[in-house]
């Protein structure tokens, strides 16, 4: 996996398409943060504690949109990026198992770097309460996961070894594919977050504390937003793993 991996990161520096794109996503997480230091809260009609606060669980499903952009790009077509040579997989001792999930180990770690950047700085920016300053890298943490799965996933089951460009692979169907899956994938997430951090936000604020049924909407909801996000990672990298193992046959 380690030699997968390193190959992998070879390969990414030699494309000059591909490292001379981090200059735009870098330019594009200073205008990201940009955008929120220059907010005026200080005039909206809603008072600025209750709008900094919400602006900044908004500003987790935002951030996810983010990073699956840049998924579909980089992540979506990692498979495809093997190009002519992936013959040479092909008749190596490797299972596509193993390959997927070294792509996906590949990836996951910028992800990560870029999402907890995007949300905890802004949370700084916005001055939010304890409860968003955690809940925010928590949940953006556990969804990139489910985004860069679903971009392995999906990028192995709709791969274009052909293509002379991997921005013809990321326009393709499959690219679209996959950023409806990723956006919907987010999009629940958040809604199953929404009621459970009114309820303890309101809670916090009027400093009461939950009744008996309010403790077992929160667990449930967190429940069932932690099964979402395990299966945004297994469903798609066991689809994919079964169809470039088909591919391969």
């Amino acid at each position: 996996t380690i030699a997968l991996m390193d190959k992998d990161l070879k390969f990414f520096f030699r494309d000059n398409t591909q490292w001379s794109q981090l200059l735009l996503i870098f330019a594009l997480i200073v205008l990201y943060l940009y955008n929120y230091s220059v907010l005026p809260l200080d005039r909206p009609r809603m008072p600025t504690f209750y709008l900094q606060n919400l602006i900044a669980f908004l500003n987790v499903g935002l951030a996810g949109f983010v990073l699956a952009s840049i998924g579909v790009r980089f992540v979506f077509t990692a498979v495809s990026g093997e190009g002519f040579s992936f013959w040479i997989v092909q008749s190596a001792p490797l299972t596509a198992s193993r390959l997927l999930w070294s792509k996906f180990l590949f990836y996951l770690s910028p992800l990560l770097l870029l999402g907890l950047i995007l949300t905890i700085a802004t949370n700084e920016l916005l001055q939010v309460t304890p409860l968003m300053r955690w809940l925010a890298p928590i949940t953006i943490f556990s969804m990139v996961f489910g985004i860069t799965a679903l971009g392995v996933g999906v990028g192995a089951a709709f791969p274009n070894f052909k293509a002379e460009n991997l921005t013809q692979v990321a326009t393709g169907f499959g690219g679209l594919l996959y950023m409806i899956l990723a956006m919907g994938f987010i999009t629940l997430v958040i809604v199953l977050e929404a009621g459970p951090v009114y309820t303890l936000f309101m809670a916090q604020v009027r400093q009461h504390s939950l009744s008996h049924w309010q403790w077992i909407y929160v667990g449930g909801s967190i429940l069932l937003t932690v099964v979402v996000n395990i299966a945004a990672i297994w469903l798609p990298m066991r689809y994919g793993i079964r169809q470039l193992a088909a591919y391969e046959a």
